[in-house]
């Protein structure tokens, strides 16, 4: 199975079939969902969980049901931006646009699970919120022992320890950095001038 969200003018969420390109059902929403999750683990019945707002709807994966089986309304205080589903540790991780990182578990509490840290305090999941930046996305490595965020506007790659919310390493993507580095001729790959023109002028266009 596969799933889509829509943009502003199509408030729904299409279910594909992946071998036969079927289009099995579609989820109307009230407003356009920001971000879509599978949260079930292998040979399971799927389940969807789709960000609308603050809130995160957990859906029926096969479209059977129009209406969600769970409405999580107290996890996130901000509007959902990236979610994604750890099988290892059977875990969610979501981000929310004030830069507030989350844990809970796809079952019936949605709870933060017992084979993670203990309390945020102890973890660095708040350097997003530090540094005023909203994770766009996030990626779990294969062995669901490590995840990392790129956030905007510091555009940082964080690489965190999963259970224990450590940050293991950053890197500054930002456009500060990279003019340095082309500068000082200490890039990996240096370009003719024009060339890195283009492209600065190109990536303060997507910042815009």
């Amino acid at each position: 199975l596969y799933a889509t969200a829509g943009d502003d003018d199509d408030n729904t969420i299409k279910l594909f079939d992946v071998l036969t390109f079927d289009l099995l059902s579609i989820l109307n929403l009230n407003q356009p969902a920001t971000c879509i999750c599978w949260i079930h683990k292998r040979g399971s019945a799927p389940v969807l969980a789709a960000a609308v707002g603050k809130e995160i709807r957990i859906y029926d994966g096969r479209g059977e049901k129009q209406e969600a089986m769970h409405v999580l309304s107290s996890i996130h205080r901000a509007p959902v931006v990236a979610m994604a589903y750890n099988p290892t540790f059977d875990c969610v991780v979501s981000a929310d646009e004030s830069g507030m990182i989350e844990y809970w578990s796809p079952n019936n509490s949605f709870e933060k699970p017992e084979n993670v840290f203990e309390v945020k305090s102890k973890t660095d999941l708040f350097d997003f919120k530090k540094s005023r930046s909203v994770p766009s996305c996030i990626s779990l490595s294969p062995s669901g022992h490590q995840f990392a965020a790129w956030s905007f506007p510091d555009r940082r790659v964080r690489v965190f320890d999963f259970a224990s919310g450590k940050l293991y390493r950053s890197y500054d993507e930002s456009l500060e950095t990279i003019t340095a580095m082309q500068q000082a001729g200490t890039a990996l790959q240096k370009l003719e001038e024009v060339e890195f023109g283009r492209r600065m002028a190109t990536e303060r266009e997507l910042d815009n």
